[in-house]
């Protein structure tokens, strides 16, 4: 992308990927723009399986398959499973990263000029750390998996039913 670091370039696109199975033995997913959302879809790719770009992203509930391959071999990308640049505010979360191949220095995410993001529930499976920021501008808030609270049931207070 041509941004040069400012996200304000980005048009609104709104674009939803859902309920997918995507596959290459290269990059799989090469998305621009502000607002998308993808969700529930399993990506299986090489290095740099998915490459997302633009403010507001919701990347949740995936599984990525990366098969990591020597950045010589791969057309120079590196060993990462999802790129994300100018991701502002972006929101990645219970998604699951399975890294497989031969992974020297792999992760499942990285980060440039990425401010306010948040990693809540996700899983690495394999041989990667889970991120890596590029830059000082990308911030990043690393979370637990939500829980869902039990279902609380109570006997009604006699006030309540008068």
């Amino acid at each position: 992308t041509d941004s040069r670091g400012d996200i304000e370039r980005y048009e609104s696109t709104d674009y939803v990927l859902e309920n997918l199975t995507l596959t290459s033995d290269q990059i799989v997913v090469l998305m621009q723009g502000k607002n998308n959302i993808i969700r529930r879809c399993k990506i299986i790719g090489a290095n740099a399986a998915v490459n997302l770009y633009g403010p507001n992203l919701v990347f949740e509930d995936n599984e990525i398959v990366m098969t990591a391959r020597d950045p010589a071999d791969a057309g120079g990308e590196p060993q990462v499973a999802l790129y994300v640049e100018d991701g502002f505010g972006a929101v990645i979360r219970n998604n699951r990263f399975v890294i497989k191949g031969r992974p020297d220095g792999a992760v499942a995410m990285e980060l440039r000029n990425s401010a306010g993001v948040v990693l809540e529930g996700n899983t690495v499976e394999g041989k990667a750390n889970l991120y890596r920021t590029l830059d000082e501008k990308s911030t990043v808030e690393v979370r637990p998996a939500m829980q869902q609270a039990p279902l609380v049931t109570r006997d009604p207070d006699p006030k309540e039913t008068q």
